[in-house]
């Protein structure tokens, strides 16, 4: 998710990074951490301007600024009768409007877009070709910043490559990331158009994924977890070896709103949600849920402690 600040402090991060970076909690960047996935950061960084700090005033400001060059970026939406010249900029505020996305993008009669010309070529609203994935999540962070916005519950930022392949095929062997982990699943990012198109036609997917490192550290502190992973090579041949296998039908590609997500991605990358539970283990060396649960919480708490000092 966005940029990525060398390894430090949440203090440091949190007054320093701009707002669209994650802190590295691992050197080798395995695990990281962004404020906008967790309450109590961004309850701080919410309190930070409203408190008028300098830092955060302006990195706010820069933040705003940079999203409003979207309001010199023209284009044109149209239906049967006629056509709207419009902004970028308003194109991403309407979107994250729930009223006007309903009338938008859930109407029959189809809206199309251009980001060229009056005369095209234009793309269906609803496919979400227009939309680019760091820009939409500029616009999120500066929401969660200014307005009310439910919040998730805690992610942890992961980039960590899993062997993926299709109906037992080795010869659709590809690789996805695993990228983030909470208490109820894992986010997963398909970066291939071809990948995730051969994931939808697949009935069941098989997965690979090293957890030694996971489990090798269910007794231990976090200071101990960051030291492990920092340590880890996922690409060694000889952890591949290793790795835990597990089914995963393909149907859960249209649940959890993973479909819409999907439609809605930029074309380029793709994220899919897993619970725990569709994570069927061949060979795994425990409980799935279990292992990141305990490594989920490790980190939370350690953030806590931090983040006392930091409030």
């Amino acid at each position: 998710m966005g940029k990525r600040s060398a390894t430090s402090g949440l203090a440091n991060y949190l007054s320093e990074a701009p707002f669209d970076h994650s802190l590295n909690l691992t050197p080798n960047g395995y695990i990281n951490f962004h404020w906008a996935n967790w309450k109590p950061s961004c309850d701080f960084v919410k309190k930070q301007v409203k408190a008028d700090s300098e830092t955060h005033k302006q990195k706010l400001v820069a933040l705003s600024r940079e999203l409003e060059k979207l309001k010199k970026k023209t284009i044109w939406l149209k239906n049967k009768r006629k056509t709207l010249k419009s902004s970028m900029y308003d194109l991403y505020e309407s979107y994250l409007d729930p009223r006007i996305r309903m009338t938008w993008f859930d109407r029959e009669d189809e809206i199309l877009v251009s980001t060229h010309n009056e005369s095209g070529p234009y793309i269906t609203l609803s496919s979400m070709r227009w939309m680019e994935k760091d820009t939409f999540a500029s616009f999120v962070r500066r929401k969660l910043i200014t307005d009310f916005v439910p919040q998730r519950s805690f992610r942890v930022g992961l980039d960590i490559p899993v062997s993926v392949s299709f109906d037992n095929s080795p010869l659709t062997k590809t690789t996805f990331h695993l990228n983030q982990a909470s208490e109820s699943g894992l986010v997963i990012k398909v970066s291939s158009l071809s990948d995730i198109t051969k994931a939808l036609n697949s009935q069941v997917m098989y997965v690979s994924m090293n957890l030694q490192p996971f489990h090798q550290n269910l007794d231990t502190g976090f200071h101990e977890i960051i030291k492990a992973f920092s340590e880890v090579d996922f690409e060694d041949r000889e952890i591949q070896e290793k790795e835990a296998n597990f089914t995963l039908n393909s149907s859960v590609l249209r649940d959890y709103g993973n479909y819409d997500n999907i439609k809605a991605s930029d074309g380029k990358s793709f994220y899919i949600f897993v619970k725990y539970e569709d994570l069927i283990g061949l060979n795994p060396e425990g409980e799935v849920k279990d292992i990141f649960n305990s490594f989920v919480g490790k980190v939370e708490k350690q953030l806590q402690k931090e983040m006392k000092k930091v409030a």
